[in-house]
């Protein structure tokens, strides 16, 4: 199933909302009127169920970059006055693999996210499992024991979390980024 994931990753899962039909034609041809209505209504229902699904949040969470579905207000920096419709923004995924939390110190792992002048980061959320299953934790993760916080930041390059007890029992431990892209 990942390879199927992974050969569509970059495009995400959407379905076109102009199809081929010539509802013109349709409307002008020598049909039945009622076949006529069945078509455009046809065409109609189509449509709306392409919108509705091109705009869900699509649940799927890999380690290559994927197109959420989820969509950002559009850029007010680049917002034109005469513009018809404004583009929103595509919401983008990616899964590191954190492997074990650290033991008292710093750990960074290389995201390898290309970035540019327009990215945007959005999200930054995971968790983290003991090696037993005994215990898991969520990012971010605050305590009333400011010992037992866990620092997670990213920066253009890589993800660093900072632990300053040992957490080193959490051996699997995911990260998930979203963000924008011009």
């Amino acid at each position: 199933m990942s390879s199927s994931i992974s050969n569509q990753s970059n495009f995400g899962s959407f379905i076109p909302t102009t199809n081929s039909w010539e509802i013109e034609e349709i409307q002008s041809s020598s049909l039945d009127p009622k076949l006529k209505e069945l078509l455009v209504r046809l065409y109609q229902n189509m449509n709306n169920m392409a919108v509705v699904v091109n705009t869900k949040d699509s649940a799927i969470y890999d380690t290559q970059e994927f197109v959420t579905g989820g969509l950002y207000f559009p850029n007010p920096t680049q917002m034109q006055p005469n513009a018809m419709s404004a583009v929103y923004r595509p919401i983008f995924r990616k899964v590191i693999n954190f492997g074990p939390l650290p033991n008292a110190t710093t750990i960074n792992v290389y995201h390898q996210i290309p970035i540019n002048s327009g990215f945007i980061f959005v999200g930054l959320k995971g968790g983290a499992t003991k090696n037993d299953m005994s215990s898991m934790i969520t990012f971010p993760f605050s305590s009333p024991t400011l010992n037992e916080n866990i620092k997670i930041v990213i920066t253009p390059t890589q993800i660093s979390i900072t632990t300053a007890i040992d957490y080193s029992s959490y051996t699997t431990t995911y990260i998930v980024v979203e963000y924008l892209k011009q």
